[in-house]
């Protein structure tokens, strides 16, 4: 929105807990838990100067709460005191979802759902922000360069659009997801090939669970459990290129995800519909992308502001780029002088908010 110049006003119609239990999805059962989603979104808008109002969707006493107003009132004066600072929301990794694409494909939740939907979860626990851009935004020169670009479902690119994406992740790393670019005037491995930068072949079709092929310093490092989905991919393709650094295979032993360094960049194809964000991160620091947190929590940050939110409990620590003094982001309390790293104790769901100067 903000590279098409305009402005998102975000309705936060959150279920608090003030509404009834059956009141439908994203309920919040307590008072502390609404605080901290409210929180959480509010993380979202601020590095990207968004806007929001807070709707009552029911008319029905969701937010009649003093308690509710008196955390977000704080926000709303971060917000007007702040307003007039620029926005610097300029994150190192850009993620690319194509809006053409989909309809080349079987219309099912068994593809869309893993590969798109579901795999904002994973982008999200990062440890670092991403950004998120239309093929078509690429293809007209308005994505800003990225040291990472994930392409989620691109599917289809016709002859300008293959050289946009040559251009854009050239001397950079690009991460394909399943099919990517399997599509241009006709159908071929050799399109995706050429797209992903290693060779790939077609294979029986067979359920799209991955196990990882472990290998300490490697882009595998950390993965324990198999990812992807038990859905039967068809097609499914198998990388066929030698010499490649394998990252999983299927049930048959085929190379399901692999990365190859190139002389223009690291390549890296993953044929599972969903990852774990442990693989993806690995992908970034490989790249020289700056990791907040390891823990796959989530992180959204302009360099100056910074919010976690904890998707599990327990001890966080949250690395820096730089030394610096880091403050409560709405209180201005002083949490630590000249600090690389934060440690801190948090609560599932629980979101902290900072100033980093």
């Amino acid at each position: 929105m903000r590279g098409g110049g305009k402005l998102w006003l975000n309705e936060d119609d959150t279920r608090t807990y003030l509404t009834q239990e059956n009141s439908g999805f994203g309920r919040v059962a307590t008072p502390q838990g609404t605080a901290w989603v409210h929180q959480r979104n509010f993380a979202q808008l601020w590095p990207r100067r968004l806007a929001c109002w807070y709707m009552d969707l029911g008319n029905a006493g969701w937010l009649n709460g003093k308690d509710i107003w008196d955390n977000i009132e704080p926000m709303r004066r971060f917000y007007q005191q702040h307003v007039g600072e620029p926005a610097k929301w300029a994150p190192e990794v850009a993620l690319i979802v194509d809006e053409v694409s989909p309809c080349y494909t079987k219309c099912t939740r068994d593809l869309h759902s893993p590969l798109v939907y579901q795999m904002r979860s994973q982008f999200f626990r990062l440890g670092a922000p991403f950004r998120i851009h239309l093929l078509s935004d690429l293809v007209e020169g308005r994505v800003p360069p990225a040291k990472v670009c994930f392409f989620a479902n691109c599917f289809r690119l016709d002859a300008k659009q293959r050289a946009a994406v040559r251009k854009a992740t050239r001397g950079r790393t690009a991460v394909w997801f399943y099919g990517g670019g399997f599509l241009s005037d006709d159908a071929s491995e050799a399109n995706m090939s050429d797209v992903i930068g290693m060779a790939l072949a077609r294979a029986n079709p067979l359920p799209g669970k991955v196990t990882p092929q472990q290998a300490e310093g490697r882009l595998a490092d950390g993965l324990a459990e198999p990812f992807g989905t038990d859905v039967r991919l068809e097609p499914r393709w198998v990388v066929s290129e030698p010499g490649v650094e394998v990252l999983g295979r299927y049930a048959d032993a085929g190379i399901a995800a692999a990365a190859k360094r190139t002389p223009d960049g690291l390549r890296v194809y993953i044929g599972a519909l969903h990852c774990p964000a442990k693989l993806l991160r690995n992908v970034l620091k490989d790249a020289g992308v700056h990791v907040y947190s390891d823990s796959d929590d989530v992180v959204l940050t302009d360099g100056r502001f910074l919010c976690i939110t904890a998707t599990t409990a327990g001890p966080k620590r949250i690395e820096f780029p730089h030394k610096c003094d880091v403050l409560g982001a709405l209180d201005g309390k002083r949490l630590g002088q000249g600090v690389e790293h934060l440690d801190v104790e948090m609560q599932l769901g629980e979101a902290r908010m900072y100033l980093l100067k």
